[in-house]
């Protein structure tokens, strides 16, 4: 399951009626049989428990996307595969044990973009809206941006309203101010950061067992849109 959704000719929401309680059901026993010979038996499952409503629900909130905020009309959703990397891990359980689609307007840059993600897991949501790194031209236009009068104050007023409505600032950081910068600047902690993006992590709303999940997921976007903003800008 790796696909990204760009357009659909479905009914409004996509036919999107939520995630079954099934799903959170087969996501807790795949954490207990991480294996292929429990996956190869319960493929049917997956297929109609995740990866269907997966593929229904990023078609129906691409769609919302698009309605609700004019100059969205590229927004794609990417569907990550089930099934994880393991060359480089300890950790060789061969499947993922949550569902994760990323929806963003630059999808050839993935997460070095802004983006919005939401990841189901078997009881809990995990929500983010920012860019989780910044390549190199744009670290240095995002650093030149912090550092301009008016646009750092607009990031310093977006980030704390944010932080107010409970999201969580998050990004990688360097350990000290880039050098050639001010180490006393007001925003020093906002140039050490490689990437910068605001998540929440909660239990599953009831919410996520039907169709007005897609409008739950769009509020949440809506919240943390500004910032989206401010790095599309960059």
């Amino acid at each position: 399951m790796n696909r990204t959704v760009r357009r659909t000719k479905s009914a409004p929401h996509g036919g999107f009626q939520g995630f079954a309680r099934e799903t959170s059901q087969f996501l807790s026993e795949l954490s207990k049989n991480n294996n292929k010979p429990w996956f190869d038996k319960n493929k049917d499952r997956f297929k109609s428990c995740v990866e269907r409503p997966a593929n229904d629900f990023a078609s129906a909130f691409c769609e919302r996307l698009r309605s609700a905020f004019p100059g969205m009309e590229r927004v794609a959703g990417k569907i990550f595969r089930i099934y994880r990397d393991t060359r480089f891990s300890k950790d060789k359980s061969p499947y993922k044990t949550h569902i994760g689609i990323r929806f963003g307007e630059d999808e050839a840059k993935g997460c070095a973009a802004p983006f919005f993600y939401v990841q189901v897991e078997a009881d809990r949501l995990w929500l983010v809206t920012g860019q989780k790194e910044f390549e190199k031209d744009a670290l240095e236009r995002f650093r030149n941006s912090v550092l301009d009068p008016v646009r750092g104050r607009e990031l310093e007023k977006i980030t704390g309203r944010l932080e107010n409505a409970g999201l969580a600032l998050q990004g990688e950081q360097y350990q000290n101010v880039p050098r050639g910068h001010d180490e006393n600047h007001k925003r020093a902690e906002l140039l050490k950061r490689k990437g910068l993006y605001v998540e929440t992590d909660r239990s599953s709303p009831e919410d996520l067992y039907g169709p007005g999940f897609v409008d739950f997921c769009l509020r949440q976007f809506a919240t943390g849109k500004p910032l989206y903003d401010w790095l599309r800008s960059l």
